[in-house]
């Protein structure tokens, strides 16, 4: 069990690396996408890549783009590995707003306004 989630770990940082120099590439220079975190099934059939886009008004736009540049994207990465790869998903990472929803209330003393109390409600 050890090896299999020693092998998900290697993989998931293969494609956080591999993905973010793949981005940089391809992404105006004036929106910041960073690869936050990998997450791959247990049988490593799907990966899904969560990133953070800066500015937030452009998440939708880089999560088409990127679903537009994935047949490109698994090229590179084939072109880098001759091994198995799994279905990639794009996703927002929403932890970073979350993070700032927080840091907010904690310097209102702890009053959220009602609409930011739930994290699905983060990306309106």
């Amino acid at each position: 069990m050890a090896v299999k989630k020693r092998r998900q770990e290697k993989i998931c940082a293969f494609l956080r690396n591999i993905i973010s120099s793949f981005i940089k590439t391809r992404i105006d220079k004036r929106i910041i996408v960073t690869v936050m975190r990998v997450e791959i099934t247990d049988d490593l059939e799907q990966a899904k890549i969560f990133v953070s886009v800066f500015p937030d008004e452009k998440e939708k736009n880089i999560l088409k783009l990127l679903d537009d540049l994935k047949p490109e994207l698994v090229y590179y990465i084939r072109k880098q590995i001759k091994s198995f790869l799994p279905d990639i998903f794009f996703e927002i990472d929403k932890s970073i707003k979350l993070e700032r929803k927080i840091e907010e209330a904690l310097k209102n003393n702890g009053h959220v306004a009602p609409a930011t109390r739930d994290p699905a409600k983060l990306d309106k």
